[in-house]
């Protein structure tokens, strides 16, 4: 795996205009080359793969939405991931997501565009979710937003408004790529309805280049009571993308085989005030009979810019001088 990632070139556009230009940041070996200082978005840095199985991740030749490389993830049963304090194994959780972390998103519109791709063979595993693709605040454990398979719909959440959208039904995406854009106001001076998108909302969604009403895309999407809650000097941001398991005792609970007695798991997340039960916080300490379903998942043509046109690859496509993310 290390071999093929050291090969591998991810490129993420950071576009951003200034003096009639399109300016981008490329990441190589996890480092980023920058070529042009003092870019909006260009203070951050690119995190190492989570789970580091030979197929947690790969770089894809043979399905890309373009270009000739799309990135390859796939999460088996007990594959965990952990930072500094934490483990997913002990709190009901599995992952292998990679990420970009940055401290210069506060206060600013961003816009993301990514595609993914469900193979024909995909299972959801309600009534556990399936995380794919995040932004969280550093220290502040709800993800401000995300997507995510549930009930076998694709939702889209954004947690500091508590708005959901129901974007896809999930047998739609299978075989098929689906292209996201979704632009995000983290101002923390507004209130209701001073966001900086069409009818003052705090972001704008595009799936397959339709444009997606969420009815609370009114509320803030950052406060600064989640601010504080961090107890951090600095607001650091983090873009995560993979496959993230939550709450993977419900499934195995749900379709187990073997009787278990457990003394269930109640997850308070101290920062927001939200709780949640599940079966039991340490799920892969047990035999359950049977397995959480293998899950694969490609992506490509990740961006991150100021504008929907710097980043929909709907739009970016249509140009002559499109360059895909490879």
């Amino acid at each position: 795996m290390k071999s093929n990632f050291r090969k591998f070139y991810f490129l993420i556009i950071l576009s951003i205009f200034f003096a009639n230009k399109v300016f981008s940041l490329t990441f190589k070996n996890g480092e980023a080359q920058i070529d042009l200082i003092n870019l909006k978005f260009n203070s951050g840095y690119f995190k190492q793969i989570s789970a580091k199985e030979d197929y947690s991740y790969q770089p894809e030749s043979t399905n890309v939405r373009s270009g000739s490389i799309s990135q390859r993830f796939e999460i088996h049963h007990g594959d965990c991931g952990q930072d500094p304090g934490w483990s997913d194994c002990l709190n009901d959780r599995q992952r292998v997501e990679r990420g970009y972390d940055t401290n210069l998103w506060k206060d600013q519109i961003v816009w993301y565009g990514f595609s993914v791709y469900l193979p024909q063979n995909f299972e959801a595993i309600s009534p556990s979710n399936t995380i794919l693709g995040q932004v969280k605040l550093v220290s502040y454990r709800q993800p401000l937003w995300n997507f995510y398979v549930s009930k076998d719909i694709f939702f889209f959440e954004a947690n500091a408004s508590f708005s959901k959208c129901d974007l896809i039904p999930t047998k739609d995406m299978l075989g098929k790529w689906t292209d996201i854009a979704l632009g995000v106001d983290y101002s923390t001076d507004k209130g209701f309805l001073m966001g900086g998108f069409e009818k003052n909302y705090f972001y704008e969604l595009w799936v397959n280049g339709n444009k997606v009403n969420c009815n609370l895309a009114g509320k803030p999407v950052l406060t600064k009571k989640m601010i504080n809650e961090t107890q951090r000097d600095r607001v650091d941001f983090h873009f995560d993308w993979g496959i993230y398991h939550s709450y993977v005792s419900r499934w195995l609970d749900k379709n187990k085989t073997k009787a278990l007695n457990l003394e269930g798991f109640t997850d308070k997340h101290e920062d927001s005030g939200i709780v949640v039960s599940s079966k039991t916080n340490s799920p892969f300490e047990f035999d359950w009979g049977v397995e959480i379903p293998t899950q694969t998942v490609y992506y490509d043509e990740i961006r991150i810019g100021p504008t929907r046109q710097s980043v929909d690859v709907r739009i970016l496509e249509k140009k002559l001088d499109f360059i895909p993310v490879d």
